[in-house]
């Protein structure tokens, strides 16, 4: 039996005119929302504090940049983003941050302590570490 190529199912399209606009107006939605969090939290901080809102597609390599560029003494990150999983303690961007950062780092977790679902770790500890 002969084989025959066929065009990749996962090849993708150049987005439409008014899949570009949807983005885009999406993108503008969530930079005023998040523009608006940020204020509220700096109205609550007695820290002098500067916001920078990024819209990157990349955004823990875009903010581990500019930590770097503008030469950022302390990164203040909160635990979770917008997903607010339960089974880690610390969402993606955060993470990203404890791993391959190079600044200090204070993280402020957003979830009650009984939300968060133990690591296997914890798991353990607490099944051998008292035997």
């Amino acid at each position: 039996m002969g084989s025959s190529a066929a065009p990749s199912a996962a090849a993708r399209a150049p987005p439409s005119r008014e899949d570009q606009e949807l983005a885009d107006t999406l993108t503008e939605r969530n930079r005023l929302e998040a523009g608006r969090y940020l204020e509220d939290l700096r109205s609550r901080l007695s820290l002098p504090t500067e916001i920078r809102l990024l819209v990157e597609d990349h955004v823990a390599v875009a903010m581990q940049q500019l930590a770097m560029d503008e030469k950022i003494d302390l990164v203040l990150l909160s635990a979770h983003g917008y997903s607010g999983g339960t089974r880690w303690p610390y969402g993606s961007l955060t993470t990203s941050f404890i791993t391959y950062g190079n600044k200090p780092l204070l993280i402020v977790q957003d979830l009650p302590r009984q939300a968060i679902e133990p690591t296997a770790a914890e798991l353990a500890a607490k099944e051998y570490g008292r035997h």
